[in-house]
């Protein structure tokens, strides 16, 4: 396109500057019309394939239309786009603003004048009828009966189905795809004649069909069934481009460049009716004229060389103005050099350039170079050449130059006309863009970030890679150009879960341009392993605001995503622990606590379901106790055992047998009786650990997974923690349960008591009898707690010890006689017994029994000790408030723990304020 353009440019500067044409180019510095196109214009230009008009060859476009295009271009600065389509789908894409001039021999009808925008006419033709050689058609009414062909969409088809329609003359039309088939169909017989347009009919029979078929003739020349104006058409909008094109069009038709041009395409002009009257009325008056002729002939060429001479002044000013040099060269010797080259290499004058053009110009060590540039353009008579050498001022100074040599041929002889500019500043500009693109590649090579542009295309839009850095082969293993090269598709590599967060991120940014960042897994290419990629791209924008492309930087995040799992698989271990210790603090409620336990265990492994299990007095199978996740009635089925059967042998048993924890997976052939089950709930994994107390199996805590290696060493101790605390809640609740039967058998031997006491109360005669009984139960009392494991005590209506059984030595050091008439908080520290006054002060208060009440104690020898008091209160016949019966025993756990060391804050909290 560029060497067409200037071609055609050279073309018009020889002429003008040899020939004196008349075609007015807009000055340099003159005003433009107001709201014209200015230079740098790209057009969309739409065109049908229609000889001579536009057609290619040699892969090459060509034809009358497109030397006018290029024409008015170049005079515009403008530059242009084609696309080859069907003549319909042409104007279609004019119609619609998909391109913005349309090409291929365009009627102007008022149809088409009333949706498109057309220039000034450029040539007249017609629509006529073409016939075969052997089948001449002398009328249009002869057509009667013909098959005649068209091309489908044109005007000819329009003007044959209306004659059909009205049936005169009566014809058949048969449509074609373009006229080169209509034509073909009418060589072969398949339609007797074609409408097609004159101009075209005229440069394909000369060239394809010479002698084959002709052009129907009436009596005053071609039949036309229409006469037609052609021009170039614009879409809607381009008010202004037309008005340029209609500008450089005029100029065109002025200087006779126009004509040239269809002399060149056309192989004869169209002459109009009133012409053709009009040559025979100038040849019956020519005689007459003649004589008329000669008389004018002296004066006109007086008048016409006034004419040449102010036009190849006006031209040569033109020539001398331009900021190029100019000059041309016949033999190494410069004929003529513009004020642009003497200005250039700083002559005073033409004779400062005598010496020749390469000894006066050209600087020594390019000389040998540049008179083979001329060599070769002789001997292979090269239309133009391009080429850079260095510039030798008169002064001697050096600089960059660029040439342009066209040869031409004188009447003295072939010379070159040379078109001379300095690029000192395009020089300077390409070896800084050279170290900008230098430092770019040394950064965009070390930085530890993937570099890489994407271009945008098809339809739907599709990334396509066109650039990566080297560090794509550090981080993902794939050479820079891997993407780039056909069969390897980049999203491929992406991992199948994360493919519709691409799509979807794409879809967004064509939505919303702007720069976005996106997480996905990316394929290892040596690895094989799958590495975190943080993506950030940045849309690349053409001149109308559409995204074209993609400029990224990739980073592999892969270690960050790892220690954020960890550090979420650490928060859910956190809260999972969290759980289970609220769990311990309501071990009253086991199956509560233990299910409580199982959740736990999922949130902090991540796994589907867990379930305990308890160890049932003589029996060998697991009794369930709770359970979590996904149960769906499994653990109603699963009939663990720990004998030998084949039931025993699967994780749980096990570990039950083990004392250790168990690992199996669903392949493991152990774990027959419960694949089944497990593959319905995508079970894969299984770990079992004993819920061991005081070197006893209290049961057992299973938990499974839905992938393979859940079961880390981290993920098992954590549940052995969990086990842990499972088998301390079956203990406590045991322990509670004692605790409470023994309360109950002291709280029935109570009610002995007081109904022993009202029967004696009914008569004096009986108070003998019901002290002995008071005695004897006081007596029963004290011997069922001296029988206790754990510290029984009474306390009276004044809240001291009245009796206490012998376990309070073993406990606290102390003698039973020891605490009598001392306050149960007497036994505590300081902090602590204000701390148990203000806990257990409603239920005293109230009278209430009291639960498992966690208090440190002081022994006798000073030391600390952590125990759990239930008590339930001693009431008369009348219902009247008499003490306390209570029981005491060690804790142990971790909120006997916790209990202990908030007595030792508060009693160093305490003593910090004494002192």
């Amino acid at each position: 396109m560029r060497r067409r353009v200037w071609s055609s440019f050279l073309r018009v500067m020889l002429i003008l500057l040899l020939c004196g044409l008349d075609l007015s180019v807009p000055r340099a510095g003159a005003a433009r019309p107001a709201g014209a196109a200015g230079p740098g214009t790209r057009l969309k230009v739409a065109a049908s394939p229609y000889e001579p008009y536009v057609f290619t060859e040699d892969g090459r476009l060509k034809g009358l239309e497109v030397d006018l295009l290029d024409l008015v271009c170049a005079a515009n600065g403008w530059s242009y786009q084609v696309e080859l389509l069907p003549f319909d789908q042409m104007l279609d894409r004019l119609e619609k603003g998909e391109a913005d001039v349309g090409l291929g021999a365009i009627y102007r009808t008022p149809g088409r004048e009333a949706r498109l925008l057309f220039t000034d006419d450029y040539v007249e033709t017609g629509l006529v009828v073409v016939t075969r050689a052997s089948r001449e058609l002398a009328s249009l009414r002869r057509l009667a009966g013909w098959r005649v062909g068209v091309k489908e969409g044109a005007t000819g088809q329009r003007v044959a189905l209306r004659m059909q329609a009205a049936g005169d003359p009566s014809i058949t039309v048969v449509p074609f795809g373009s006229t080169e088939e209509s034509l073909a169909a009418l060589r072969s017989g398949t339609v007797d004649a074609v409408f097609n347009d004159y101009l075209n009919s005229l440069f394909l029979i000369s060239r394809r069909y010479a002698g084959e078929l002709t052009i129907a003739e009436g009596s005053w020349g071609p039949l036309f069934l229409s006469r037609e104006r052609l021009s170039i058409a614009f879409g809607s909008g381009r008010e202004a481009e037309r008005a340029d094109f209609n500008r450089v069009l005029a100029q065109l038709k002025k200087g006779g460049t126009l004509a040239h041009i269809r002399r060149k395409w056309l192989p004869e002009e169209m002459e109009s009716d009133l012409e053709r009257i009009a040559a025979w009325f100038l040849a019956a008056a020519a005689l007459a004229a003649l004589v008329g002729l000669v008389l004018l002939w002296a004066w006109r060429r007086n008048l016409r060389l006034k004419f040449l001479r102010d036009s190849e002044r006006r031209y040569r000013d033109l020539i001398e103005k331009s900021p190029l040099g100019i000059c041309l060269v016949r033999e190494g010797t410069v004929v003529y050099a513009n004020q642009g080259v003497l200005k250039l290499f700083g002559c005073a004058s033409p004779a400062d350039l005598s010496s020749g053009f390469v000894q006066a110009l050209i600087a020594p060590g390019e000389r040998q170079g540049v008179e083979a540039q001329f060599r070769e353009g002789r001997a292979k008579d090269a239309g133009e050449q391009d080429f850079d050498t260095v510039g030798r001022r008169k002064d001697g100074s050096l600089f960059p130059m660029h040439v342009r040599l066209a040869q031409v041929d004188l009447q003295s002889g072939p010379a070159f006309l040379a078109f001379l500019e300095d690029v000192t500043e395009r020089k300077r500009a390409e070896a800084a863009l050279r170290e900008s693109e230098t430092r770019l590649r040394l950064i965009v090579d070390n930085v530890h970030e993937i570099i890489y542009y994407n271009a945008l295309e098809g339809d739907p839009p599709a990334l396509k890679p066109l650039f990566a850095s080297r560090q794509l082969e550090r981080i993902l293993g794939y050479p820079p150009n891997y993407f780039t090269q056909p069969g390897h598709d980049w999203f491929e590599a992406v991992h199948p879960e994360d493919r519709s967060l691409v799509r979807r991120k794409l879809q967004e940014l064509l939505a919303s341009p702007g720069p976005a960042t996106v997480e996905y897994r990316f394929l290892h290419r040596t690895t094989g392993q799958y590495h975190w990629v943080e993506d950030l791209a940045v849309p690349r924008l053409d001149g109308e605001g559409r995204i074209v492309g993609f400029f990224g930087v990739a980073r592999d995040v892969t270690d960050r995503r790892a220690a954020e799992a960890a550090e979420r698989r650490r928060h859910r271990q956190l809260l999972s622990l969290v759980s289970s210790a609220q769990a311990m603090g309501g071990f009253l409620d086991l199956r509560g606590a233990a299910r409580t336990i199982c959740e736990a265990a999922l949130l902090g492994v991540e796994a589907r379901m867990a379930w305990i299990g308890l160890v049932a007095p003589e029996s060998v199978e697991l009794a369930v106790l709770a359970s979590a996740g996904l149960d769906e009635g499994y653990t109603s089925t699963v009939h663990v055992r720990w004998d030998e059967s084949v039931r025993a042998q699967g994780p749980t048993g096990r570990a039950i047998k083990s004392r250790h924890p168990v690992i199996m997976q669903r392949d493991d052939p152990a774990v027959t009786p419960w694949r089944e089950a497990m593959d319905r709930r995508g079970f894969v994994s299984i770990c079992a650990l004993p819920l061991l107390h005081e070197d006893t199996v209290r049961g057992a805590l299973t938990v499974y997974a839905g992938e393979a290696g859940t079961f880390t060493q981290d993920a098992v101790e954590l549940l052995e923690i969990f086990a842990r605390q499972a088998a301390m809640a079956v203990v406590n609740a045991s322990l509670y349960g004692e605790a409470t039967a023994t309360i109950e058998e002291l709280a029935a031997t109570n009610r002995e008591l007081q109904r022993t006491r009202d029967e004696l109360l009914t008569g004096l005669d009986g108070l003998r009898r019901s002290k002995e009984s008071l005695r004897a139960s006081e007596e029963a009392f004290r011997v069922l707690g001296s029988h206790s494991s754990d510290w029984v005590w009474e306390l009276g209506a004044d809240l001291c010890f009245t009796h206490s059984n012998g376990w309070v030595s073993r406990l606290l050091g102390y003698a039973p006689e020891e605490i009598l008439g001392r306050f149960l908080c007497d036994l505590m520290p300081p902090a602590e017994a204000g701390r148990v006054r203000t806990q257990m002060g409603g239920e005293v208060g109230g009278r209430r029994p009291l639960r498992s009440v966690l208090a440190v104690y002081v022994r006798r020898d000073g030391a600390w000790t952590v125990l759990a008091t239930s008590a339930i209160p001693i009431r008369d016949a009348s219902g009247g408030f008499r003490g306390y019966w209570g029981i005491c025993r060690e804790a142990v756990g971790r909120e006997a723990e916790e209990s202990l060391q908030r007595a030792v804050r508060a009693g160093e909290e305490s003593r910090k304020r004494t002192n």
